[in-house]
């Protein structure tokens, strides 16, 4: 999948374009993961506010803009889009564009098998 996104967006409008081109069922809990090279995490950014405590700091997808958190080709994030089995979309920023933007996403390749979006299959007893 390749996603063309205007870099004032939320993470919220990224989430969103993904879960409408994979069909995906809306209110499942999903998270962007800020990763290094190796795809290791360094960061959540959450779908919905988890605080907890006062103390700790959650980023939420609809308060954070792309270009604070990918600025740079290369940039690396997971999409985690089944939680209870890890199951993830691993992302890359190819390509940076100047100039006047509408705002907004728009998906301009989506090829291959979609994903399911929860893997049940461990409840299969038969």
């Amino acid at each position: 999948m390749e996603v063309q996104i205007d870099a004032e967006e939320p993470f919220l409008t990224l989430h969103e374009t993904i879960q409408e081109a994979l069909a995906f069922e809306k209110g499942q809990m999903t998270s962007f993961y800020l990763v290094d090279e190796e795809w290791t995490k360094e960061g959540e950014i959450t779908l919905v506010d988890m605080e907890m405590e006062d103390i700790s700091e959650t980023a939420v997808m609809a308060e954070v803009k792309l270009k604070e958190k990918v600025s740079e080709i290369g940039n690396k994030l997971l999409y985690v889009f089944d939680l209870f089995n890890e199951r993830a979309l691993q992302l890359e920023l190819a390509d940076i564009q100047d100039g006047d933007s509408q705002g907004g996403a728009l998906v301009t390749i989506l090829q291959g098998q979609k994903p399911q979006q929860i893997d049940d299959s461990f409840l299969d007893l038969t």
